[in-house]
């Protein structure tokens, strides 16, 4: 039905979690109608995602890796209690238990 592009957009954007086609239909057409200077903005900030944010090897908490040693800063930091776990279920859970600087673990 789309062409070819809009098609292979759309099957990319609904990889992504509770995406479906319509969704990532939208989304397709929303980058056919932003400028050429957003687009290539939105395809920068992808690409420098994926070069300059990597996952921490203990805690799987994405930052800035480029001049780290695959360590984030919660998970380098000495004075935290490395004997006690918190289990989260979404990376934004962490935010919000750091934020209440109760958790030293």
């Amino acid at each position: 039905m789309y062409p070819r592009q809009i098609q292979k957009l759309i099957t990319l954007f609904s990889q992504f979690p509770t995406v479906g086609s319509r969704t990532a239909a939208r989304f397709v057409f929303y980058l056919l109608k932003i400028s050429q200077k957003d687009a290539e903005e939105l395809v920068s900030a992808i690409a420098e995602l994926k070069k300059d944010i990597v996952l921490c090897r203990l805690c799987f908490q994405p930052f800035d890796g480029r001049e780290e040693e695959g360590l984030c800063a919660l998970c380098k930091n000495q004075g935290r209690d490395k004997n006690i776990l918190c289990i989260i279920e979404k990376e934004s859970d962490l935010e919000a238990l750091e934020s209440t600087k109760q958790y030293q673990g």
